[in-house]
């Protein structure tokens, strides 16, 4: 698989994932593995870096402040 095909993977891959994120009672894993995905592309992808840094942050988020309230519920 050239580079511009994998990318295209990766995107549609991280597409179904973040639908899937949004409806899981559980989101810690389908983050992680957003996470490993990503860094599948980290060489490939310009964007790679801060897609990975997005999903860390969310999930550290969601991990250290469950409690918390967001503009749509708790995490």
């Amino acid at each position: 698989m050239g580079d511009d095909e994998a990318v295209s993977a990766y995107l549609e891959h991280t597409r179904r994932l973040a639908g899937r994120l949004v409806r899981a009672d559980d989101p810690y894993d389908i983050a992680l593995h957003l996470m490993g995905a990503t860094l599948d592309v980290f060489s490939t992808y310009e964007h790679a870096g801060g897609i990975y840094r997005l999903w860390d942050d969310l999930t550290d988020r969601v991990e250290l402040r469950p409690h918390e309230e967001t503009p749509w519920g708790r995490w």
